[in-house]
Formats: C-alpha cells, structure tokens, sequence
C-alpha cells in the first residue's frame, strides 16, 4: 500500500505529543536512518503461562516443579501467578493460545516471522485496512503499535488499557476539550479505518 497516506498525518502526528517509542516507531517506518529514541528500550516479556498437567490419578509428572505453600492467609500471589491471573482476564492471540507457533513463525528459526511486519498480520486479519477513506496512521505503520502479539492482560491484545491506550498518541487535555471527559473511545472511533472524518463510526 502506498506510504502516501501516512505522509499527510505525519506532521500533525509528530505535533500532538506521541510517546518518543511510537513516534520512532511511525517515523522509521515512513524514513530511513531515523535515530532511535534515548535511554534504553525495556523490553516486555512475554511467555505463555505455564501448567501442569496432572495424570490419570490427578498426580503431577515426575520432574514438576515443586513450589513450596505460602504462609499465611495473608501472603501475596507469587508474580507468576499475578501474571497468570492478569493474563487470563485479558486476552490471547488464538495461535499463540493453540501453541501453533508455526502459523507467524518459520518452523525452521523459531524468532523469524513468515512474513514481515503489517503483512504477516493481514494475511490473516484480512478487513482491517480495505481502502476507506480515512485511515488511522499507526494501523498502517506498524501493528504491534497497538497490539501485542503473543497476549496481554488487557483485550484485544491491546499494549495499554482503554483509554490510556488512545492517550499514549492524543494529548488527554485536548480530548477533555473536544468531549468533556474521556470515554470508551471505541464506541465512536474506528480505530484502524472509516469512510467518516476523525475515524467515526457513523455520521
């Protein structure tokens, strides 16, 4: 898809207080030898939770784990198991979810994608960018922008919660101004493409 799209909301992008990691992201998808931001990028880890299966007789394998009890009623969860929870109340990417690593991966060198960066992503996702009128800059430039894509404790694989997601790229005093206080962003916006200014779902 032409990179012509994008180049018109550059600007007003770059203006409207993005976070230095996204706009670095937007902006070396569109130019090259854009520096990257400074300080160090922390990286999240992800990893698929962990289960024990038990046998027939509702006993754990040889070799399991053994994590001792917590004392007290009073003990925290365990940050694995805090993870864990989070996780499951979130949601997770159907192949990551089926271990079927191979569907975005090369069976052959596990960290190489089959498919580069958005591509991947659409040979799947196929009603995501169809050619509206309007199109959200970040869905063009880089997916994983805005969604994780392994799993995340929030829905939709989304990086943030709603609305701090949206806020990460449009400044909150300025959405205070246009709507008061700041909602479900969603039940308005489209947040990938529309046929409508501003992203809206309808006229």
């Amino acid at each position: 898809m032409s990179r012509a799209l994008p180049l018109l909301a550059l600007p007003l992008l770059l203006l409207g207080g993005c976070a230095a990691e996204i706009r670095y992201r937007i902006t070396s998808f569109l130019f090259d030898g854009v520096p990257p931001p400074a300080g160090p990028q922390e990286a999240v880890p992800e990893s698929p939770p962990r289960a024990v299966q038990p046998d027939e007789a509702g006993r754990e394998p040889a070799g399991a784990a053994q994590e001792p009890a917590e004392a007290g009623p009073a003990a925290s969860p365990k940050p694995e198991q805090a993870t864990a929870t989070a996780v499951a109340a979130g949601s997770t990417h159907k192949p990551f979810g089926d271990r079927s690593c191979a569907s975005c991966h090369d069976a052959r060198a596990s960290n190489r994608l089959r498919q580069e960066g958005n591509d991947l992503c659409f040979s799947c996702h196929k009603a995501i960018i169809t050619g509206k009128r309007v199109v959200h800059v970040p869905a063009l430039a880089e997916c994983l922008l805005c969604h994780r894509p392994h799993q995340s404790e929030n829905v939709r694989l989304l990086q943030q919660p709603l609305p701090d997601m949206c806020l990460m790229c449009h400044a909150r005093e300025d959405m205070l101004a246009v709507h008061g206080e700041i909602g479900e962003c969603l039940s308005c916006h489209n947040p990938h493409e529309s046929d409508e200014d501003r992203l809206l779902e309808f006229k």
